[in-house]
């Protein structure tokens, strides 16, 4: 399997990953109406279960943040950097599945 990533990471064409992008900043309501693919939900619309967790995950890091800074006008750097890492995380696993899926999906 490493092999298959090795090759999907050495010779991804460049369309096929700002293809990709595209369909990750739809998905995760990166893109005004005018830019999204329209066959792409928006995993975060209002209502949805995305919205809900993510809403609920940034209350807790202000809670958290407000407990350790002592004030509610600023994030916590530490708990800032969690939310930014566990989101880059979810990018690269996405943009991953993507690729992963359109190597498989061509065999």
């Amino acid at each position: 399997m490493n092999e298959v990533m090795q090759i999907i990471e050495t010779y991804r064409p460049e369309k096929e990953y700002s293809f990709s992008q595209m369909v990750y900043d739809t998905l995760t309501d990166e893109l005004t109406d005018e830019f999204a693919l329209p066959e792409v939900e928006n995993a975060y619309a209002q209502g949805s279960r995305c919205e809900r967790l993510y809403n609920e995950t940034i209350r807790m890091c202000w809670d958290i943040s407000k407990r350790l800074n002592g004030n509610d006008v600023d994030t916590h750097p530490d708990v800032q950097l969690i939310m930014d890492n566990m989101l880059e995380i979810q990018k690269i696993l996405c943009l991953k599945m993507f690729h992963y899926g359109m190597s498989f999906g061509k065999k």
